[in-house]
């Protein structure tokens, strides 16, 4: 299984690699910006198609929302907007004091009718044993 991990890179390095072992050690591909290496694409167009090709993508949010592109969005909102209604999304959330736009983020993706069950992590090691516990979960 292809799983597609959207967040901030910058800041959010070591929750990506905890996210990434996990998947690994359920023995799924993680599909990950970092990794796409030099190609003739924009990084929209590659995380985006990314996105599609994936067949689950794991969301973690931290406190900050990140730069917003051309569509008013930031990146890892467009990257869920791809994903919504056609992909199964999986939502971590960190942090307690989210910037604003970050905390209507967090009410988009939490809301009660397009919405997602999220959880909470506390560090990187725990957002990775709370991915592999749900990774068993849906294997099991």
């Amino acid at each position: 299984m292809k799983i597609f991990i959207s967040s901030l890179i910058s800041g959010m390095e070591a929750e990506r690699a905890a996210a990434k072992r996990a998947i690994e050690l359920l023995r799924h591909q993680a599909v990950m910006a970092e990794d796409f290496g030099a190609q003739p694409n924009s990084p929209q167009v590659a995380c985006l198609a990314g996105v599609r090709q994936a067949d689950l993508v794991v969301l973690i949010l931290g406190e900050r929302y990140g730069a917003r592109q051309a569509s008013g969005l930031s990146a890892t909102h467009e990257e869920y907007r791809a994903a919504q209604g056609d992909k199964p999304i999986l939502v971590f959330l960190q942090g307690t004091d989210p910037e604003p736009d970050q905390v209507a983020f967090i009410a988009e993706v939490s809301g009660w009718e397009q919405g997602f069950f999220r959880d909470s992590f506390a560090s990187p090691a725990d957002l990775g044993e709370r991915l592999t516990r749900v990774g068993q979960l849906q294997d099991g």
